[in-house]
């Protein structure tokens, strides 16, 4: 876990949350943004099963996990994100996704 001191850089690039977690990966890319100080909580958490791939709004979630890591944690010609290439998510350089 990073803290709100911690900065990003180029070299941070690659997977944070591999693909073969399916539907679960969103409650990992929950918990990394929660991690970083975003205060991301789900209407699901009140049900018995507390994994947001269970709950009906959790592409949501995903989404606002990301972009509050590329507002708080942004790299230059980086972006957090699901790779286009691998369908994993992290930190990716914008230069590789390209090619």
């Amino acid at each position: 876990m990073k803290n709100k001191t911690t900065t990003y850089t180029p070299t941070d690039v690659g997977c944070y949350v591999d693909n073969v977690h399916g539907i679960y990966m969103v409650d990992r890319i929950v918990e990394i943004a929660n991690d970083h100080g975003a205060n991301i909580k789900h209407e699901c958490q009140q049900l018995d099963d507390h994994t947001l791939s269970m709950c009906p709004n959790s592409g949501e979630y995903w989404d606002g996990s990301t972009d509050y890591m590329n507002e708080h944690y942004g790299v230059d010609n980086c972006y957090w994100g699901t790779s286009d290439t691998f369908g994993d998510w992290g930190l990716w350089s914008v230069v590789d996704d390209l090619s």
